[in-house]
């Protein structure tokens, strides 16, 4: 139990510190996946977790640049959520949750 402990500290530790070092590099772009479960601040209102965003099949939004989480800073940058739609009859089960820092939710998905 105490090696999956240090495992998962490690792999969170080497996450920050990434994007604390992409965020200083800006000439260097950037699109990682996210966990549904990771809580962003919305404006007005307390942090949320991605997944009570209630994205739909066939939607897309972005979130401008905004500080990650609220347990551990994990730098900034802006939230793209994607479901792609329907297509031939086959569905994704979950949407996407990307951070990215590029300008646009279509940069993002296409980069």
């Amino acid at each position: 139990m105490d090696f999956v402990d240090r495992q998962a500290q490690l792999v969170e530790n080497v996450a920050s510190i990434l994007s604390n070092l992409l965020a200083k590099i800006r000439e260097v772009a950037f699109v990682c996946r996210l966990k549904q479960d990771t809580y962003i601040p919305l404006p007005g209102q307390n942090y949320q977790s991605l997944k009570s965003l209630a994205l739909k099949p066939g939607m897309k939004w972005y979130l401008p640049p905004i500080k990650l989480t609220q347990v551990k800073e994990f730098g900034q940058g802006a939230v793209v959520g994607y479901w792609r739609r329907k297509y031939r009859g086959k569905q994704e089960k979950e949407a996407w949750y990307l951070l990215t820092n590029l300008p646009s939710a279509s940069a993002a998905l296409t980069a």
